[in-house]
């Protein structure tokens, strides 16, 4: 089983790229996606939300290769969110936030982080954790 690191509090915003581009699996390409990469409060690493644009390859396709170009970029802790927006032709569709874990040699994991169903034994902390910084993760996905 895969163990999901704590999601840190969010410091400043230090990177919004509304066009990033990330290489696709096995050269097919490439995609693009919204970059930003905050640095956790109280100095322990950052955390990069990665906003699906429906360009290229989908950032769940490509998750390896975003996570190894981020890493190659940004030292220390990092925790990696995937982000797809609300989708504009189904006005009851909400915002999906899920953490992603990639461990060598395995399968990328993935907990969602949001909306969180009533039986994830975490859904009180990963609630709170949206209502101290989810806000501000939605805001900037706009």
């Amino acid at each position: 089983m895969t163990s999901f690191a704590s999601l840190p509090p969010l410091g400043e915003l230090e990177l919004d790229d509304p066009f990033w581009r990330y290489p696709s699996p096995a050269g097919t390409g490439e995609g693009a996606a919204r970059l930003r990469v905050w640095a956790a409060s109280g100095g322990t690493g950052h955390l990069a939300v990665v906003t699906e644009l429906g360009m290229g390859t989908s950032i769940t396709g490509s998750i390896e290769d975003i996570w190894d170009d981020l890493r190659a970029c940004w030292h220390g802790d990092l925790t990696l969110l995937e982000h797809y927006p609300a989708a504009e032709s189904f006005p009851d569709d909400d915002d999906d936030l899920y953490q992603v874990v990639i461990v060598p040699g395995c399968e990328p994991a993935f907990r969602r982080v949001w909306h969180v169903p009533a039986s994830n034994p975490d859904r009180d902390w990963l609630a709170g954790w949206m209502n101290r910084h989810g806000h501000r993760i939605m805001q900037a996905a706009s």
